[in-house]
């Protein structure tokens, strides 16, 4: 509907429906706007919680430069210059809403991110182009990814692999194998290198780390990779009986109780893995939902799956809230170009 015939429609209302209709407009507005200033204060507070500093050199020695403002002028922003390097910045540089021309949406898209809509019924809600929907989601799982991606685990630590087959899913030019259909099955049976290991290691105290570690079965090297130093040395690890798991805690001199189902042996007193186990199976039925994942993006999925654990059993509002502070808490460049560059098991 074009404004004119928007504007004639109002004009054909009595005097109480305009009164009316103008107090829902204003009504509406408000909250809007209001929303959008909660916000970024939000943003503010979970990026600068120590203080302000440069998101590019990590200086605290900055000073006010002028101020940043687009079309919407309500989001007019403070500007900062750094006195190390000499670069300015706001309060959304190196978040993933940084260089974003709608700003105006990213509380509607984020809820639409916490109800696990497709990229299609997105964009349709928004109004917005499905690769605009699909950069935004990518680039606030970047921002996830980056978060959560050297925490430490400890105590009892529960670690297993679980398969993804590959997926090479919006590629253009696959030489190495033909093209199927999403949720297509493997040529060959059992694991196999056309299958991407998702290695998850969860402690008893909820934490998780989650990598695509490598294709077909791991090695001691393969786990060494994706976890590195992110267990304690005081830890107890918990696994199956893949021989990789016992090599990498004889490196790392960690605990390491080994189960071996084919044995019958499930369990060693406390010691078992139903835990990360039941991870697994979430995480596979959540992933359903999306038709195929592309293997190079595993690790950003995984984060989003990871924070609606946590979000999940909030509050409404909370919720919101809590999503924007992950998204923005560690500085994290994502330009769109670097997408197409992303590998299986890249670091952030």
């Amino acid at each position: 509907m074009s404004i004119q015939a928007v504007i004639n429609q109002f004009r054909s209302l009595n005097k109480d429906q305009q009164e009316a209709c103008a107090r829902r407009i204003e009504a509406y507005l408000h909250e809007h706007i209001e929303g959008l200033k909660g916000f970024r204060d939000t943003i503010v507070e979970a990026r600068f919680a120590d203080g302000r500093h440069c998101p590019r050199c990590g200086s605290v020695d900055v000073k006010r430069w002028g101020a940043y403002s687009d079309k919407n002028a309500y989001m007019a922003r403070q500007r900062y210059m750094c006195k190390d390097c000499g670069r300015t910045f706001t309060e959304l540089t190196g978040t993933p809403m940084a260089g974003t021309h709608k700003p105006e949406l990213w509380s509607r898209y984020i809820r639409c991110m916490i109800e696990g809509l497709s990229l299609p019924r997105t964009a349709k809600r928004l109004e917005i182009s499905i690769p605009t929907a699909f950069y935004w989601r990518h680039k606030i799982l970047c921002g996830l990814k980056a978060l959560h991606a050297r925490d430490i685990l400890s105590g009892i630590v529960e670690m297993d692999e679980t398969f993804f087959v590959e997926s090479n899913k919006g590629s253009r030019n696959l030489k190495h194998r033909p093209p199927r259909k999403h949720r297509g099955v493997a040529r060959k049976r059992g694991i196999s290198n056309e299958q991407v290991a998702v290695l998850v290691g969860l402690s008893r105290d909820g934490d998780v780390l989650s990598h695509a570690a490598g294709r077909g079965r791991l090695s001691a090297d393969q786990v060494a990779r994706a976890i590195g130093g992110n267990i304690m040395p005081d830890s107890t690890l918990v696994t199956d009986s893949m021989s990789g798991f016992a090599t990498y805690a004889k490196r790392e001199g960690i605990r390491h109780v080994r189960l071996n189902s084919r044995q019958g042996v499930y369990t060693q007193g406390v010691h078992h893995i139903q835990h990360v186990n039941n991870y697994h199976a979430g995480l596979k039925e959540w992933m359903r939902r999306f038709c195929g994942v592309a293997s190079k993006f595993l690790d950003h999925y995984m984060a989003w799956f990871n924070l609606l654990r946590i979000v999940t059993k909030l509050e409404s509002k909370s919720r919101l809230e809590e999503f924007y502070r992950q998204a923005c808490r560690k500085t994290a460049y994502a330009p769109v170009r670097d997408f197409r560059a992303f590998k299986v098991g890249q670091e952030p």
